[in-house]
């Protein structure tokens, strides 16, 4: 039997206060994530990696990746109410009031992230922001992508001040295969797939350049990734000698406009046509992450001198194609998509500028990859109390 380490949660009058933070989030190597089946009510949850917990009085649970479209992006905010850790790493987070929604590690996967809180006034001089997402080969294990902070006051941008998940979405298509006529690797999304080596198709993500055979005909550009709970796709990659590009990402278009989605990654670009000289496609663009951002108010203090402060989450650019030999055209990579940034206590008056902007195809002589697309600032009336699916 697992001995377990019993970590007191918070008083019935301080829930989802936890520990009051002075310094910038520090993003775990190894989150928690949900590893048993949850039932809508529910009041605890087991996860992996339960350490990562330790002093959360307040945790953001969000579906990253599953097999039904309509549980991509839910979330919801609650408070702990206490926490064990077992020996072998796990644990099980008690919660001070039920779930939503039933939640089935077996067909998706599930991030449960500490909020990080603040006291009134506290003022940014750095950049927050979350570790990339990223899978680890060979394993179910994932990391990164989401950033939740919570100010119970103001929240003040100081000189170098600044949110950030800009590029810490999912994955671009990798680079192409040095075999011929192989087409470029598609981008991550939220399906539960792993990208296919060579595929057009966009697999939530943008798709892979292509190109078919042997024949001698250049790859096509990756198509750009797209957010699943925006109504942007990604655009396509340019087609080679009348074989097609990449397809852009596709969006979800989810009827509930709260979803948190992260941006998708650009397609890779496919090789040149007969894979001569080790020309690989380019590799295409990491999607922007999740940044949930809770304040009563968000002003920049007006001593601070330099550029505007930003909170943004944007996609990163697609890498141009290698132009080796002016005979060999490879196919540029896609495009990241732009992610979401969920955000109480904006104003015009504020100063702090957003910007979800999905990035740009990398170029090629002649079949760049597509665009990326634009992710989604959406914003929440009240942070003690914000409206969830």
């Amino acid at each position: 039997m697992l001995s377990a380490v019993l970590l007191g949660g918070c008083a019935s009058d301080s829930c989802g206060v936890g520990r009051v933070e002075t310094v910038a989030p520090s993003d775990p190597a190894n989150p928690a994530s949900l590893m048993q089946r949850a039932e809508a009510g529910d009041r605890r949850l087991v996860v992996q990696n339960a350490a990562a917990l330790t002093d959360a009085g307040e945790v953001l649970v969000v579906v990253m990746k599953a097999q039904l479209r309509e549980e991509i992006g839910r979330w919801q905010l609650v408070e702990v109410a206490g926490l064990e850790i077992f020996d072998d790493g796990t644990g099980a987070v008690d919660l001070a009031e039920g779930l939503n929604w039933t939640l089935d590690s077996a067909r998706s996967f599930v991030r449960v992230s500490r909020v990080w809180r603040y006291a009134d006034g506290h003022k940014i001089v750095e950049e927050w922001k979350p570790r990339p997402w990223a899978q680890i080969r060979g394993t179910e294990t994932y990391r990164g992508g989401v950033l939740a902070v919570r100010c119970t006051g103001t929240l003040v941008f100081g000189e170098g001040g600044r949110i950030s998940a800009d590029g810490a979405g999912y994955s671009g298509g990798r680079e192409g295969w040095p075999e011929p006529g192989t087409g470029g690797h598609q981008g991550e999304g939220w399906g539960p797939n792993e990208p296919a080596d060579s595929a057009r198709q966009n697999l939530c993500g943008g798709g892979g350049g292509r190109i078919l055979g042997d024949a001698p005909m250049d790859g096509g550009g990756g198509g750009g990734g797209a957010n699943p709970a925006t109504a942007h796709e990604g655009a396509d990659g340019a087609p080679g000698f009348g074989k097609g590009g990449g397809e852009g990402g596709a969006p979800l278009e989810l009827q509930d406009s709260l979803t948190l989605g992260a941006g998708g990654g650009g397609g890779a670009g496919a090789l040149d046509r007969n894979g001569q000289g080790g020309l690989g496609g380019a590799p295409g663009g990491r999607g922007g992450g999740i940044l949930l951002v809770l304040a009563e108010g968000i002003r920049v203090e007006r001593e601070a001198p330099g550029a505007t402060p930003l909170i943004t989450s944007r996609g990163i650019a697609g890498a141009d194609a290698h132009e080796g030999n002016p005979d060999l055209h490879p196919g540029g990579g896609g495009g990241g998509a732009g992610g979401t940034i969920a955000i109480s206590g904006l104003t015009p008056d504020s100063g702090v500028r957003t910007n979800v902007s999905g990035a740009d195809g990398g170029e090629s002589l002649m079949y760049a990859g597509g665009d990326g697309a634009r992710g989604r600032v959406f914003p929440i009336t009240d942070p003690e109390a914000p409206d969830r699916p």
